[in-house]
């Protein structure tokens, strides 16, 4: 399928997207007061990644954090239905093709998703007390990722155990 670039809805003018799951700057001058004029060039934008791959947008000088995904799927289907999440329909969280891979659905055909590719072990997974308890020790010793890694959840899991916002236990 050819490479189809489309303005993001809310950046017309500074960025584009494209089906592929590439996101590129839009060349243009902007205006910074008393500081003069500032050339941008056109160019594409690095893809970083935790879970999946996200870029920074700036406007107003403000940079915000989106996922790539949910960039495409917004730009050539759409916002998003209430109640619905972005699918990877084959179960690659970088894989950022608009329409063979990506699609809006319920959170329970996201889930459903998951079981298809295998990857729903880290959603169930419960913490002993102990993990826990160690988990905390490990605090400031390596990153988030490898203690999520060395316990087999998300980093997510660990970021909102130091935060105090959660405390998984088996019951």
């Amino acid at each position: 399928m050819p490479e189809v670039w489309k303005q993001i809805p809310g950046y017309e003018g500074l960025y584009e997207v494209s089906n592929l799951g590439r996101v590129r700057s839009l060349g243009r001058i902007v205006d910074h007061g008393n500081s003069g004029k500032l050339t941008i060039k056109a160019r594409l934008l690095k893809l970083n990644l935790d879970r999946y791959q996200y870029v920074f947008l700036s406007r107003f000088g403000r940079p915000v954090r989106f996922r790539v995904h949910t960039l495409v799927l917004t730009t050539f289907s759409g916002p998003c239905p209430e109640g619905m999440v972005c699918r990877h329909l084959n179960g690659d969280p970088v894989d950022n093709r608009w329409p063979e891979n990506l699609v809006w659905g319920t959170p329970a055909e996201n889930i459903q998703d998951e079981i298809r590719h295998g990857q729903t072990m880290r959603r169930n997974f419960k913490l002993t007390d102990e993990q826990v308890a160690q988990i905390r020790l490990l605090r400031g010793t390596m990153s988030q990722q490898k203690i999520a890694d060395r316990f087999g959840v998300h980093q997510n899991t660990i970021s909102l155990i130091f935060l105090g916002k959660i405390y998984v236990a088996a019951r």
